[in-house]
């Protein structure tokens, strides 16, 4: 999430948490699951949904 204070600091990068996922293989299907979604959603300013998308 952006933060006030690192408006005017040109050195500032943005780092995203890291995805916790896992993938489970169901005969022909693979199901990607990721655990902490909502915190990469709010990282990203947007809803689950449409990171999901």
């Amino acid at each position: 999430m952006f933060i006030e204070s690192n408006r005017g600091d040109v050195l500032y990068r943005y780092k995203m948490p890291k995805l916790v996922t896992k993938i489970e293989r169901r005969g022909n299907c693979d199901i990607n699951n990721v655990f902490n979604m909502l915190n990469v959603a709010e990282a990203l300013a947007g809803t689950p949904l449409c990171i999901t998308k």
